[in-house]
């Protein structure tokens, strides 16, 4: 399901000279209350490689959609924030986003549609809670894949 929506988001986006991983960004950042959030964490939120993350954070500094600084205590995290271009920039990508992804949603009532995107949300962050509690993070771990069993020798 993912795959498809992503597919059918980019398609879309890639129209108005945008993609799915810059408005990834530009949503998450949008959602803190300070407009700002660690690079590390831009990445992790958004199943995107850290090192796509850093590419792609230098694009949206060179055309003004966010800004960036160091940590006063850790030298080596970068925050990234939310310019007011970046915000206006979001609010014309949402609908763009909206639409591609309507196909998948045109079988829901709007109240499904809204139960729904509450229950993906709350599951979202139910994992990155897992994922960050130190107690639980064998949980969240990567399951190690099965092995067959060896045939028996003849």
């Amino acid at each position: 399901m993912r795959r498809h929506c992503s597919t059918a988001a980019n398609k879309q986006l890639a129209v108005v000279g945008s993609s799915l991983n810059e408005y990834t960004v530009l949503m998450r950042l949008a959602g803190e209350k300070s407009e700002e959030a660690p690079q590390s964490e831009l990445a992790y939120d958004a199943a995107i490689d850290p090192a796509a993350v850093s590419r792609l954070v230098r694009d949206m500094m060179q055309t003004g959609l966010v800004t960036t600084r160091v940590d006063e205590t850790d030298k080596r995290q970068r925050f990234v924030r939310l310019t007011p271009k970046g915000r206006t920039l979001m609010r014309t990508l949402s609908p763009v986003v909206d639409n591609a992804l309507e196909p998948y949603m045109s079988g829901l009532s709007e109240g499904e549609e809204l139960e729904f995107l509450r229950l993906l949300r709350k599951a979202h962050d139910m994992v990155l809670a897992v994922a960050s509690d130190p107690e639980t993070q064998s949980l969240a771990a990567p399951l190690e894949p099965a092995r067959r069993p060896r045939a028996a020798k003849r």
